[in-house]
């Protein structure tokens, strides 16, 4: 099996910790009243911030956030499990925002917990095409956008969610999951099934 995997939000905790910066830029330094739409990921969509504050954000943040990221409970020993039998492709927006140093980071760090995997995309924001290019079995990805326009082209899709991220109907082509070992079960049983 091909299975991909983004790496914010699903393999390293970057989601969570942009969550708790952005919060507190827009109490403490923008002096704004709280996010316009709680369940978008995006901190420039989630936020009433104009370009300046935007860009404030980013380049205060993002770099230092990737630096102290952490791997999320269970990935490491989940994906080696599957590693095992599988093509592990990493498809990822991250790379849009100070590119080349972020996607340094994230290499050195998937290194360093001695993450495997095939192949690895960057700053991919249509993740649809290269699932398809790639014969992705199972995407797993915590974009509710993404996970959408996957699910809706026919791809199995573990939607990784947060708990304030928006709530995706689940169906034939989508799973919601909170963790990795949920992850597992769902890939684990449907392989079963089978056979």
């Amino acid at each position: 099996m091909n299975i991909g995997i983004d790496i914010d939000g699903v393999i390293l905790d970057f989601q969570d910790r942009i969550r708790n910066y952005s919060e507190w830029y827009d109490l403490e330094i923008f002096k704004k009243n709280g996010p316009k739409k709680k369940d978008e990921i995006k901190v420039w969509k989630r936020y009433d911030w104009d370009k300046d504050e935007v860009k404030k954000f980013i380049d205060e943040t993002f770099i230092k956030v990737a630096k102290d990221c952490k791997i999320i409970p269970f990935a490491q020993e989940i994906i080696a499990k599957l590693k095992e039998n599988n093509r592990i492709i990493i498809i990822t927006t991250r790379g849009d925002f100070a590119g080349k140093e972020m996607r340094e980071i994230a290499k050195q760090q998937l290194e360093e917990a001695n993450i495997k995997y095939d192949k690895i995309y960057w700053n991919t924001p249509d993740k649809v095409e290269v699932c398809k290019e790639e014969k992705i079995d199972y995407m797993i990805d915590d974009y509710a956008d993404i996970c959408e326009a996957l699910s809706k082209n026919k791809i199995k899709t573990i939607y990784f969610r947060a708990k304030d991220n928006r709530i995706l109907p689940e169906g034939k082509y989508l799973k919601e999951v909170s963790n990795w070992a949920e992850i597992y079960r769902y890939i684990y049983e449907n392989e079963k099934s089978k056979k």
